[in-house]
């Protein structure tokens, strides 16, 4: 979901966001698509990938994976309006710290074959990363700590899902989430408290882009953004579960979902780890024409997406970024000549 401040006054476009935050929040997409892409080869070789299921091209997966999204999704809701929003703030930091240590103990080697006693079968330097990550969250959540953990947990979901899902569950996953996405902003709105719980306990879901150096995300006022017109802002709410962007004037900040990042960022890794076609001679990245189509879809979804929280309304992020990530798919898969059933996995049902 995305929202801007309240509606300007007629005959006016109420203030999008700046170049600055625009290209921030760029900086970072592009940094979770690369970083996830980086990953495949890691994972795979630690042991994710098409070996930890039976069949990665069963549709069905998908559907599991969204209803896994709707559990969690309606706990947390339950407890926001109980008033406990550090169970959303608990939960998120206890998953970036999981999704950090698995991203780290892909990189970096163990202590060696030389260690003896209890560490012999703990990965120490990938643990010790991960548990300086979450003192950070739990001590000091300010948003460049927010951006630097939600970049390498997001590139380290996306790149988990991608090598484990072949991609017609990737693509049941994309679409059902855009329209849960869509009814939950534009049908029942009930995500709006569970996006206040995220903001309100600073948990780690968010990528914030200050509007300038004076920002701090631990000294902002949740029911004030300060645009500098005397008028009182109700918080910025990104999407809950998945938040997206929300427009901020001067002195305020850009707020975009993490999972906005990661959902479509698992078409372009499946499609490098399950689809034949190519891959660029890049060093570190595996990247296809198909992959590439998806990233480029993608980010020509976030500038629709930006441009749109201009008008001071609230708007479903993942519709643009995933239908922009499909659509980059099939353009670029066509391209590389896969055929269309193929591209869309569903070959064997033919």
């Amino acid at each position: 979901m995305t929202e801007d401040a309240p509606a300007p006054r007629p005959a006016t476009r109420a203030r999008g966001p700046s170049t600055a935050t625009v290209l921030g929040v760029l900086g970072l997409f592009v940094a979770v698509q690369v970083g996830a892409l980086s990953l495949a080869a890691p994972f795979a070789g630690a042991g994710a990938g098409a070996g930890t299921v039976e069949n990665p091209g069963d549709p069905a997966f998908g559907v599991v994976y969204l209803a896994g999204v709707l559990v969690v999704s309606g706990a947390l809701l339950v407890a926001v309006r109980r008033g406990a929003t550090w169970v959303l703030r608990g939960f998120a930091v206890f998953a970036s710290g999981l999704l950090s240590w698995f991203v780290l103990a892909s990189l970096l080697p163990a202590l060696g074959s030389g260690v003896v006693g209890p560490l012999a079968t703990v990965h120490v330097p990938a643990t010790v990363g991960a548990l300086a990550l979450v003192v950070a969250l739990l001590v000091r959540p300010e948003w460049y700590v927010l951006n630097l953990v939600g970049v390498l947990t997001g590139a380290g979901a996306a790149g988990l899902v991608g090598v484990t899902l072949d991609v017609l569950p990737v693509l049941v996953l994309l679409v059902t989430l855009s329209a849960y996405d869509a009814v939950a902003v534009y049908g029942t709105g009930h995500m709006g408290t569970l996006a206040g719980g995220a903001v309100e306990s600073r948990a780690p879901v968010l990528f914030v882009v200050p509007g300038d150096r004076s920002f701090s995300y631990l000294d902002r006022d949740d029911g004030d953004d300060g645009d500098g017109d005397g008028e009182e802002r109700p918080p910025r709410r990104p999407d809950g579960g998945r938040p997206s962007a929300s427009a901020s004037p001067p002195g305020g900040a850009l707020f975009v979902g993490i999972g906005d990042a990661v959902l479509p960022t698992t078409l372009a890794v499946s499609a490098v780890a399950y689809l034949p076609a190519p891959l660029f001679d890049l060093p570190g990245v595996a990247l296809s024409l198909p992959a590439l189509g998806a990233l480029l879809g993608t980010l020509a979804g976030l500038g629709v997406l930006l441009w749109a929280v201009g008008d001071g309304r609230a708007h479903a992020g993942l519709p643009p970024l995933n239908g922009g990530a499909v659509l980059g798919y099939l353009a670029g898969s066509l391209a590389a000549g896969v055929p269309l059933a193929e591209a869309l996995g569903v070959v064997a049902y033919l």
